[in-house]
């Protein structure tokens, strides 16, 4: 990423106020994010995104009982991105 979509990004995140959270806890939280680093930032989300997947999958199949798991996919990626998977 160049230095000019970096700032873009550094700017549109800082304009993100949490406003049920106290300064205090916020600059607690972004001490932590900052010891993490990169690295660790990343897998955090590569963990939450795989949680919310999952969690919309276990959605997904109390909704449609007896559906396949192909077709639970196929739902996921319908909802996810619009496209209809036949399977």
């Amino acid at each position: 990423m160049n230095s000019a979509k970096l700032a873009r990004c550094r700017a549109i995140l800082a304009a993100i106020v949490a406003h049920d959270t106290s300064q205090e806890a916020q600059d607690q939280q972004n001490a932590v994010h900052h010891r993490l680093g990169p690295s660790g930032r990343f897998r955090i989300a590569i963990e939450l995104s795989e949680l919310t997947r999952n969690c919309a999958l276990v959605g997904i199949r109390r909704r449609h009982v007896g559906r396949s798991e192909p077709e639970i996919r196929a739902e996921l990626i319908r909802l996810l991105h619009g496209i209809l998977v036949t399977v």
